[in-house]
């Protein structure tokens, strides 16, 4: 495997930026040709069904596994709080004590009713808003995700190599003003 992650920002004031990114596991590719790039104070989704790819997308942009192909580039120093699906509110509390650049949450709304999913999601942009992070948000909502996202990158199963897999970045959009995705 090849891992092309480093802690050199590609460009000014990005926190996280992945290019053409792929992790192949086997003879399989779990995600392949992603780009992704999360700036401070931005609300980036990743929507997929599940199997698309979406924990393993996160986890090589933070590092966490290597990436097959392609190229993760960090800024310096930068301080991640990762909450993954399971301990939700104190994994929450936990990341939050380190005040991170960028907060990467999997499923947030996962086992929440809708008001508590509203809740959830005020807290969130309270969160972005005070610290002035960038935050990372793996969801299923893709209406919650047009409405208060910044950029949105969209995952689909795919069972071949060749791009397109289905893979597409919808940026600033805004569900009210018609914005929507080609549908």
């Amino acid at each position: 495997m090849m891992d092309s992650s480093n802690t050199q920002p590609a460009a000014p004031n990005l926190l996280v930026n992945a290019r053409d990114i792929g992790v192949r596991l086997g003879e399989r590719w779990i995600i392949r040709h992603v780009d992704l790039k999360v700036a401070p104070g931005e609300l980036v989704y990743i929507i997929g069904a599940n199997g698309a790819g979406k924990s393993t997308c996160v986890k090589a942009v933070l590092g966490l596994i290597d990436i097959t192909e392609g190229r993760v580039t960090r800024a310096p120093s930068l301080e991640v709080g990762y909450v993954p699906q399971r301990l939700q509110r104190l994994m929450l509390a936990r990341a939050l004590i380190h005040r991170p650049d960028l907060l990467v949450l999997d499923e947030p709304e996962r086992g929440v009713d809708a008001t508590g999913t509203d809740v959830v999601y005020e807290l969130i942009e309270g969160i972005r808003r005070d610290l002035g992070c960038g935050v990372l948000i793996i969801s299923h909502d893709l209406k919650k995700a047009m409405d208060t996202g910044d950029d949105l990158v969209v995952l689909v199963p795919h069972e071949h190599d060749d791009p397109p897999f289905g893979i597409q970045r919808f940026q600033g959009l805004d569900a009210n003003r018609g914005d929507a995705p080609p549908g």
